[in-house]
């Protein structure tokens, strides 16, 4: 009796040890993978946000050089402010607005790409860790009137989830549960971004090259009129044929000019297809959380990494 329960306890310790090996050898590199390729273009986020508020002060320095009439004089004044001028604190008031929007921009995105590190991690069995500064915004992030109630508290909920992984622990074993938790925030939040980078991003570049237009063109008008003034006093007619070349100079800068913001709105479309990529990846990975070492779930992360390290060369042209 005592041989056969010895046998039995034998036995039972083979299976439990199978299965221990058995979840080790689980390959989730795929998923790994997809996480690690859309944290690649997260981290060059900051500088799109950055220039949200740049090409604000870029479009009001244009506006003020045309009303300055391209004296030389204040183009000093005007294009490169003492940080302690009165233009400077002028130039800040005007784009306070997207200063605050930046912030708040910079922070939710910070706190989606930190979570799918997050994922990276679990996946590859390895102890989570982040920015602890981002531990703060479960409690205290704010939308800045660009991120509605439930975004926001989309921004909170993974910020707690990674204050959570960290402090207990979370491994490879938790990762179903994260995605299972954390789906509709990470739904919400891409939505989120998504819909600022193009309606408020995208829209400043556009109003920007309108501006940049409007600039070039006086800058032209300007050009003639004073040609024409040297023109008279020496006895000649205005509309004569002029010396070309400095509109062709011009031109040159104006084709560099909008060909620098083309860029950019490339880069911020690309990075709102990267978003969906993401979104989309994560709804499927959700739907397939029972069985993430499945091979229907390597092959919908495979797919996404691949899209979304195609999207990551498109944004880094601009960022």
């Amino acid at each position: 009796m005592k041989k056969l329960v010895a046998q039995r306890s034998v036995v039972l310790a083979l299976i439990l040890i199978l299965a221990l090996l058995g979840n080790a050898c689980i390959d989730l590199s795929a998923i790994s993978k997809f996480a690690d390729s859309a944290t690649e273009a997260g981290q060059r986020f900051p500088k799109l946000a950055a220039d949200l508020i740049a090409s604000c002060v870029r479009q009001h320095v244009l506006q003020d050089l045309r009303d300055a009439k391209f004296a030389p004089v204040e183009l000093d004044r005007i294009a490169h402010p003492a940080a302690d001028s009165a233009e400077m604190q002028q130039a800040t008031a005007r784009c306070q607005n997207y200063a605050d929007q930046q912030q708040r921009l910079t922070e939710a995105n910070a706190v989606l790409i930190a979570y799918l590190q997050t994922m990276a991690d679990l996946a590859s069995d390895k102890l989570t860790d982040h920015d602890k500064s981002l531990d703060a915004l479960g409690t205290s992030f704010t939308g800045a009137n660009i991120f509605n109630e439930p975004e926001v508290n989309a921004v909170k909920g993974l910020a707690k989830l990674l204050s959570k992984a960290t402090s207990d622990f979370y491994r490879r074993n938790k990762l179903k549960s994260a995605i299972e938790q954390e789906n509709d925030d990470v739904q919400k939040l891409t939505a989120a971004l998504k819909r600022i980078v193009i309606q408020n991003y995208v829209t400043q570049l556009d109003t920007e090259r309108d501006q940049l237009r409007s600039f070039y063109r006086s800058s032209i008008q300007e050009h003639q009129k004073y040609a024409d003034a040297l023109v008279k006093p020496a006895g000649g007619e205005s509309g004569v044929p002029q010396d070309p070349l400095p509109v062709i100079q011009v031109k040159q800068l104006w084709d560099r000019d909008v060909n620098e913001i083309d860029q950019k709105i490339a880069a911020a479309n690309a990075y709102a297809k990267l978003l969906d990529n993401v979104a989309t990846a994560h709804q499927k990975l959700y739907e397939s959380r029972n069985k993430l070492s499945s091979k229907e779930a390597i092959q919908i992360a495979s797919q996404y990494s691949k899209s979304i390290q195609s999207l990551v060369a498109d944004f880094r042209k601009a960022f």
